[in-house]
């Protein structure tokens, strides 16, 4: 029984599917990885105007899509979750009054990633290289984007690189996402990749501590303690915690501070924590909090189908100024800050209840994994940074197809489970019984 079971998961395409074999779908798959993670990348290498490069990547992807990947077996339909969604978003077009473009062209693009990507995401990522292949190039992405808000940082206080204006809201996703991945594949990796990833890291941390992002200073550690308690050997954890520490020093040592950071940076670091310590004085915050009031008054107007599915279209509604517990929130033209907020006032009622049918049955095939499963070293941090991402929507307005390809990765890692020990087992049981 054992030696059966052994041989059907040598036979069986997640395991036996090495990405590596494929260079041509390796590169286009590797670009849309960074290009999703990084937009200011595809802003600079933009090909085709209005047409982000990642979308031809993954219709190249698509095309050539190696015969391994097509065999692996999908019990699940995670696209037809999708669709009440997007079918309301849609319906909702010809009433929506305000950015009536904008709405256009994000569910254009939500229709298309949603369809065309989520089916290939879920396929590659249930299989360990093809995981592998994420976290390498999406750090690669993440690693650019710190270098490139580093020198920004550092120059000037006009945070503007080329023609594009850089953010907080650029680096801090893209950091939470890769932050476990890098954790957890630095233990288990050897050689050039343990030095790549470790590099990678040190240059995404001597970036971020002095950016400033609040919801990184808070998410990241939580993302660190998970890892510590969950994922990582406890000795391991501490000795890469040790080796990392003295290399940031050491760095640090050589050069000095000031040769690193400029003046600007001290300053804008200062700021930043001033603000953290005295948050209730801080009127962002309020903002933010305030964007709860904002939607109620969003959905006493347009109450099921919302001012349509665009960040723009809850922003374009003027709120004024609100009262949230005392304090004034200077809700006027502003997004949502929030991906949960922006979704039930852009979308109304029925949107948020087919967003939230599309979460449960998520959540329901992610809690049908055993827990023994997530101390993988390569599932666990997968989680994690899923996790870690789920918190940050609460802070940043990200579209529904980023929500999506989130949660594709947990119905990965079920698909990864079922096809290593569900589909096998199930096959030599049905065997034993023909005997």
């Amino acid at each position: 029984m054992h030696s059966v079971l052994q041989n059907k998961l040598r036979e069986n395409p997640v395991t036996s599917f090495k990405i590596w074999n494929y260079p041509v779908f390796a590169i286009c798959l590797g670009y849309m990885w960074m290009e999703l993670i990084n937009p200011i990348l595809g802003a600079f290498l933009q090909v085709i105007p209005k047409i982000p490069n990642s979308a031809i990547a993954i219709l190249i992807c698509i095309r050539i899509m190696p015969n391994h990947l097509k065999t692996i077996r999908i019990p699940i339909n995670v696209v037809k979750w999708a669709m009440p969604f997007l079918i309301i978003a849609t319906i909702n077009l010809p009433f929506v009054e305000i950015e009536k473009k904008r709405c256009v062209l994000e569910l254009v693009s939500a229709w298309f990633w949603v369809i065309v990507s989520v089916p290939l995401i879920i396929r590659v990522l249930s299989t360990p290289s093809g995981r592998q292949h994420f976290v390498i190039f999406s750090t690669l992405g993440a690693t650019i984007m710190s270098v490139i808000f580093f020198k920004v940082l550092n120059l000037s206080s006009i945070m503007v690189y080329g023609d594009i204006e850089i953010s907080r809201n650029h680096l801090t996703p893209c950091v939470i996402l890769v932050f476990p991945l890098l954790l957890g594949y630095i233990g288990q990796s050897r050689g050039v990749l343990r030095t790549y990833l470790v590099l990678c890291l040190t240059t995404i941390l001597i970036s971020t501590i002095p950016a400033g992002s609040r919801t990184a200073w808070i998410i990241m550690p939580i993302e660190l303690i998970l890892i510590y308690v969950y994922i990582l050997p406890k000795s391991r954890f501490l000795i890469g915690g040790i080796v990392l520490f003295s290399i940031i020093y050491g760095l640090l040592a050589v050069w000095g501070w000031q040769q690193i950071y400029s003046d600007h940076t001290f300053n804008r670091l200062e700021t930043r924590i001033r603000k953290t310590k005295e948050w209730k004085k801080d009127e962002t915050v309020w903002k933010r909090f305030g964007m709860v009031i904002k939607t109620k008054l969003i959905l006493e107007k347009t109450p099921w189908l919302g001012v349509g599915y665009s960040n723009r279209s809850f922003a374009s509604f003027n709120a004024g100024d609100v009262d949230f517990m005392g304090h004034i929130a200077r809700v006027r033209r502003i997004d949502a800050h929030n991906t949960y907020l922006n979704i039930l006032g852009g979308t109304g009622i029925l949107g948020f209840s087919a967003f939230f049918y599309f979460m449960w049955k998520v959540l329901s095939v992610f809690l049908k994994i055993p827990t023994f499963y997530y101390k993988k070293i390569d599932v666990g941090p997968f989680i994690i940074s899923t996790f870690g991402m789920s918190i940050y929507f609460l802070t940043a307005t990200a579209s529904f197809s980023v929500v999506v390809h989130q949660a594709s990765i947990l119905v990965a890692i079920f698909l990864n489970y079922y096809n290593n020990y569900c589909a096998p087992q199930t096959q030599i049981r049905h065997r034993l019984l023909l005997r």
